[in-house]
């Protein structure tokens, strides 16, 4: 089924506002994560306990008992994340306003190709209407008059330069 150009345009704004959202998504899951990762610089404490259970702690273990020091991943830099996102941002807005440029140009070039065809209709119309012997000219108040020959073959050339333009 072949969509019109208002369904085309609503479909593609649909897309547009879903990849807003995606986008604003991602933006705020940068930030809060940006926000919520703190400074995590305390050891983590791995040692087995008197049952044989592993235990995780962030003090040494009680008493003289033999522990693993774990040192946590360094912070995660939000501001890289923020620039990495920032210019991915601008390269999808670049593409998508590329991609309306593009479907812009289109839609113009087939709507001047449809005009240039009915044009091309009218003109080859006008044309076989000058092709009678005896031509009436419409006139202002709305009279018909009858034409000499020499404004008929002007017409015929008129009308050839017309189908020449519109139909080639």
């Amino acid at each position: 089924m072949k969509l019109s150009h208002e369904e085309k345009m609503k479909k593609k704004q649909v897309t547009d506002l879903m990849f807003l959202c995606y986008s604003f998504t991602f933006f705020i899951l940068v930030v809060f994560s940006t926000v919520m990762v703190t400074d995590v610089s305390a050891e983590i404490y791995k040692w087995v306990d008197e049952n044989g259970t592993v235990q995780y702690t962030q003090t040494p273990p009680p008493g003289s008992k033999a522990y693993t020091t774990i040192t946590p991943p360094p912070a995660v830099d939000g501001s890289e994340l923020k620039k990495r996102f920032d210019t991915q941002k601008k390269i999808v807005d670049k593409s998508l306003e590329q991609r309306k440029l593009k479907e812009e140009e289109e839609y113009y070039a087939r709507l001047e190709k449809e005009q240039k065809a009915s044009n091309c209709e009218l003109a080859k119309k006008r044309l076989a209407s000058y092709q009678l012997p005896r031509v009436q000219f419409l006139q202002e108040d709305g009279s018909r008059v009858r034409g000499t020959e020499a404004q008929r073959q002007a017409e015929i050339k008129k009308s050839q330069d017309m189908v020449k333009e519109f139909c080639n």
